[in-house]
């Protein structure tokens, strides 16, 4: 895989890649796009790439696609945090949490609503914490950098909580999703 990483690492526009090996050979690969770049461009050429070495892309919206889409969580993706990886699974979609000796999956309907569904219930169910009974999601942008905000109900509690999505949408899910769940189980 080096020299498949190599060409895609030399791209212009890619701030960081991490390509994931598992049984059946590359299970996914994650990028993270300089501020600047054009997104649609830097993908394209990635896309192009892997059609040379003979990989062809996964498609979310795709209903024969069983892959997973994994997304960086934050710039520095540490330890303690779960890999998060959202992807199709029949007419719906999975968001799994997994660290190597545990794996939460929950599913959700294929829309940004659906993914933040799944999302919430999935940190909910690693936090070993009930999930809310109700939620909404709010995506706004300011200054050119995506946010997510969300609100939730829990036992007669409301939290809200926002997070940036500059390095993903998927990783600023997780990390609203985090927060508003911290507030409502927190002591009062």
């Amino acid at each position: 895989m080096t020299g498949l990483e190599d060409r895609l690492r030399r791209v212009a526009g890619v701030a960081d890649l991490t390509i994931e090996l598992g049984e059946e050979g590359l299970e996914s690969i994650r990028v993270r796009i300089d501020d600047d770049s054009d997104e649609g461009v830097v993908l394209e050429e990635i896309r192009r790439i892997l059609v040379a070495y003979g990989l062809r892309s996964r498609r979310p919206d795709s209903e024969e696609q069983s892959g997973a889409v994994s997304a960086v969580v934050g710039e520095d993706d540490t330890a303690d945090r779960p890999r998060i990886a959202v992807g199709p699974r029949g007419a719906r979609l999975v968001v799994r949490l997994s660290d190597g000796d545990r794996d939460v999956e929950r599913l959700g309907e294929r829309s940004p609503i659906g993914v933040a569904e799944a999302m919430i219930k999935a940190v909910a169910g690693w936090n070993d914490a009930p999930a809310p009974e109700r939620f909404a999601l709010a995506m706004d942008e300011l200054d050119g950098v995506p946010v997510v905000t969300m609100l939730a109900r829990s036992q007669g509690r409301v939290a809200v909580a926002s997070a940036s999505c500059a390095v993903s949408m998927v990783g600023g899910m997780y990390a609203a999703a985090e927060l508003v769940l911290k507030d409502l189980t927190s002591p009062t």
